[in-house]
């Protein structure tokens, strides 16, 4: 569906139900452009609100007093310790709509997105020292995922670590993750070195 043609014909169908002549032609596209501002405005409102309750026990709670492992450990450590916890939570909603087969295959990825996810925040909880941004980027991305545009652009594979889809967001959020400690990690080494080198005065 990179095409966006499930979703364009979807909206036609509704708008031209509900609308006639000009404002039926330019409806969907504006209807498009609207339905994913729309999206990012509740992703940092709404869903970042529901999100701050998981971000105050994972992130606020339970990665700094993890930080002493190094931060690798420990947004992995956090990682593994959510993926644990949704787990139970993720496979009831597969069972509740019949699809059990779909959570075991899901579950891979589905733990991949989730530990590239406890990087991504937990670079976000540690550079900001702010729960509320990292509810922030968690209530952006389950926005996009769950009532964004993106599920009508993809709608057979619904979740966004599923199908090809799944595997560019995969690869995207890995480059989110991995970008920001690889150039911290540099920093934090040059900087010994900048110090020493500098001359007295």
């Amino acid at each position: 569906q990179w095409g966006m043609s499930a979703l364009m014909t979807r909206i036609n169908a509704m708008m031209f139900q509900a609308l006639s002549g000009p404002v039926a032609a330019v409806a969907p596209m504006v209807a498009l452009i609207g339905g994913a501002l729309l999206s990012i405005v509740l992703g940092a409102t709404l869903f970042a609100l529901a999100a701050l309750g998981n971000e105050l026990g994972w992130r606020g709670y339970l990665l700094p007093r993890l930080m002493p492992l190094g931060r690798p450990a420990a947004y992995a450590l956090v990682g593994v310790f959510w993926l644990v916890w949704a787990l139970p939570l993720l496979y009831l909603a597969f069972s509740g709509l019949e699809r059990t087969q779909d959570f075991w295959s899901i579950l891979p990825r589905f733990a991949v997105m989730l530990l590239l996810l406890s990087v991504v925040l937990g670079e976000i909880q540690r550079r900001s020292a702010h729960v509320g941004l990292a509810a922030v980027g968690l209530g952006s991305f389950f926005a996009q995922a769950y009532e964004g545009v993106w599920q009508y652009l993809f709608p057979i594979p619904v979740e966004p670590w599923t199908g090809s889809f799944g595997v560019v967001a995969i690869a995207v959020w890995a480059a989110l993750a991995l970008f920001p400690v690889i150039i911290a990690g540099r920093t934090e080494r040059e900087s010994p070195a900048t110090t020493q080198a500098a001359p007295e005065t």
